[in-house]
């Protein structure tokens, strides 16, 4: 309902009188998908939700209705809402580029009128509703077609050539959140990618990049003596994120290290237990289970703590 509101108010189908609502609706059912200039999250996003109609198809032709709810589940919030919906801020607050803005509008309608027809037989009363609410053709959606699979805009290619962008956001974003650095603060970050395709296809998406990772500034190439620098690694790209305006080095692994010696002494108290051979004799299982969970949880959270810890070390050094 959320991301529908927000394809609503992008398209300009709200505040509007009926004459003009009209008209707004004749003009983006007028275009069509072949004749827009799309870019790479464009054809993206069109690829996932015809290789989505594919696998619902697959699904309700074996009666396995929980595989095909799950299949556009995952689709719209793990694909249209966290990086498409999210990309088009981007484009759609950019003014300079009134072209581009339009191929973005367009491309936000063609996908959720598309996926709410799919989504029909399953939530058939929210579909219809947000349906009425945005240019459509014919008097309901469930006498509508439903949407087949186009084979001529999917393409596993274009969906594997993304995936190194979603990489480094997700990377860059891990790093923020393992620091506590603002969400309000925006970091530089250095790539030196590897491999030329990977390079370019980076390249064309920096604005993108900047905005869902909250950057500043990327420059590409090595990061020199890497002195203020983070380094993490996802495939073939080094990612090296400066926070020495962004987190305070000394007050960070003072946190750190108060947190270790918490979870330590924890992980001393369980193994403690675990070591003594009256607690296993006597307690129950279930009691002796959630105390090996709580050790192991401990352990891993440790690590993570220690790998934050050695990095801050490295950058005062």
């Amino acid at each position: 309902w959320n991301a529908s509101k927000f394809v609503i108010s992008a398209i300009g189908d709200t505040g509007q009188d009926k004459t003009e609502s009209r008209s707004a609706e004749k003009d983006i059912q007028a275009k069509s998908i072949q004749d827009m200039d799309l870019n790479l999250w464009d054809r993206w996003i069109i690829s996932r939700l015809n290789s989505t109609i594919e696998d619902v198809e697959k699904n309700l032709s074996k009666f396995n209705f929980s595989g095909a709810s799950r299949s556009l589940y995952n689709f719209f919030w793990s694909e249209f809402c966290d990086w498409y919906l999210e990309s088009s801020k981007v484009r759609l607050y950019d003014s300079s580029n009134e072209k581009d803005r339009g191929v973005c509008q367009f491309v936000l309608w063609f996908v959720l009128e598309k996926y709410l027809k799919t989504m029909h037989p399953f939530m058939p009363h929210i579909t219809e509703r947000i349906w009425q609410a945005i240019p459509h053709q014919g008097e309901s959606i469930m006498i509508g077609k439903y949407p087949q699979s186009d084979k001529a805009f999917t393409s596993k290619e274009t969906e594997n050539a993304i995936s190194p962008v979603f990489d480094i956001i997700s990377e860059v974003r891990k790093i923020r959140s393992e620091l506590k650095i603002n969400p309000g603060s925006k970091v530089n970050i250095c790539l030196d990618i590897k491999e030329d395709d990977i390079s370019k296809t980076v390249s064309a998406s920096t604005k993108y990049i900047c905005s869902l990772a909250r950057v500043d500034k990327i420059k590409f190439g090595d990061a020199g003596d890497g002195k203020g620098y983070i380094k993490t690694t996802t495939g073939s790209t080094d990612i090296y994120i400066y926070i020495l305006d962004a987190v305070d080095i000394d007050i960070e692994i003072k946190r750190i290290s108060d947190e270790m010696a918490k979870i330590e002494a924890g992980m001393a108290g369980s193994k403690k237990k675990l070591e003594n051979p009256q607690f296993i004799k006597k307690a129950p299982q279930e009691i002796i289970t959630k105390e090996k969970d709580k050790l192991m949880q401990a352990v891993q959270v440790n690590t993570v703590l220690a790998e934050q810890l050695e990095k801050m070390k490295n950058i005062k050094k």
